[in-house]
């Protein structure tokens, strides 16, 4: 049986890894090889939940107190009750889970639309686009 493509589209530079009876997407921006992308998917997964991707979000606490170098940890776009949710696990503070999407048909339909784009360049920072690393370079 083949695997099933979770995430209809797959991003410029993105890559995906066998999870399961599926494929689940990694963002190039997760500084994670293939099996420690699984550890972060298994860790960060429950029962019932359906993995769509993995990413780097921020941890609110870390931001808040200004832990610039800490902040950035992987987190897991979700499906579960068909709803989109994204959770995240910091080491200092604990997992973090978010509402992503109220409807996950409509968003998988809205992924088939989604562009990468040409990206935001911010006249302050001096680093070429590839060298860029959010949140630090994007003036956050």
């Amino acid at each position: 049986m083949e695997p099933k493509v979770i995430l209809r589209k797959v991003f410029l530079g993105d890559r995906t890894v066998d999870f399961g009876d599926g494929i689940v997407t990694v963002s190039e921006n997760v500084p994670l090889n293939n099996n420690d992308s699984i550890k972060a998917i298994k860790k960060l997964l429950h029962r019932g939940e359906k993995p769509v991707r993995l990413t780097m979000s921020i941890c609110p606490v870390c931001a808040e107190e200004k832990r610039w170098d800490e902040m950035r940890v992987p987190a897991l776009i979700f499906e579960k009750d068909k709803k989109i949710f994204l959770r995240k696990s910091c080491p200092k503070h604990g997992t973090f889970a978010d509402a992503y999407w109220e409807d996950a048909d409509y968003f998988y339909k809205q992924m088939q639309f989604a562009e990468d784009g040409n990206g935001l360049e911010n006249p302050q920072i001096n680093k070429p686009l590839n060298k860029i690393v959010c949140p630090m370079d994007c003036g956050l």
